[in-house]
């Protein structure tokens, strides 16, 4: 007695959904499906990531990154790339797009850029991502003008700011890229303490800068172009 077809031949949708797959698949095993996230929870590896949600993708801790995260293997048309990045970045981040996404407000004296409290508590990679997520960037005091500014809108808080010297130990830069111009270092500071991590800088109530563990849960400010 002959099998019944059931068990002979796979269900003609099926059959067209697998021809559909091998045939938009490289040649070669199919690698690297694509992976999209809601929450960070849901990205995990060798280390815990960040899903960025404006592009819903898990992206993880990458310090040649300017913004510290990089989208993981299987981000889709973002794999390998630095967050905040345009394009295919290489490595090397370009320019974020103008004009970012959500309730963003001048500050008092600053005409051309605008900034969002984020109380939000987490590291300082964390926080690049969230403000790229944005078409924004860790905030990048230019002066003890706009460093006032904002400690009165956090409340004289410490804040992560976009320079780190992650990259290359002592040599500080700002998060999207390029020499810092404005670092005011409180006493003995920068002293590269506690270690290991002490890459990153935040802000203190009284208008000055200290490095500490980039992991360190604190708030921060976006900053955006006009």
């Amino acid at each position: 007695m002959s099998p019944p077809a059931s068990l002979t031949a796979a269900p003609a949708w099926w059959a067209a959904a697998l021809t559909a797959a091998l045939a938009a698949a490289p040649a070669g095993c199919l690698r690297n499906p694509a992976f999209a996230c809601e929450i960070d929870a849901q990205c995990t590896g060798k280390t815990a990531g960040v899903c960025v949600t404006a592009v819903g993708y898990c992206a993880f801790n990458d310090g040649t990154c300017s913004s510290g995260t990089r989208f993981g293997e299987h981000a889709g048309p973002y794999s390998g790339q630095c967050v905040g990045a345009t394009g295919d970045d290489a490595g090397i981040d370009g320019a974020l797009p103008e004009g970012c996404i959500g309730a963003y407000a001048a500050l008092p004296g600053i005409a051309t850029h605008k900034y969002r409290l984020i109380t939000t508590l987490t590291s300082w990679s964390a926080q690049a991502t969230a403000c790229a997520s944005e078409r924004a960037y860790l905030v990048e005091p230019d002066d003890a003008a706009e460093l006032a500014a904002l400690n009165m809108l956090a409340g004289a808080v410490e804040l992560w700011v976009g320079v780190s010297d992650q990259a290359t130990e002592g040599t500080f830069v700002y998060g999207r890229g390029g020499a810092v111009t404005f670092l005011p270092w409180e006493n003995n500071q920068p002293d590269d303490a506690p270690q290991p991590g002490a890459d990153c800088v935040r802000t203190s109530a009284t208008g000055t800068y200290a490095d500490d563990k980039c992991v360190t849960a604190r708030r921060t400010v976006c900053e955006c172009e006009l």
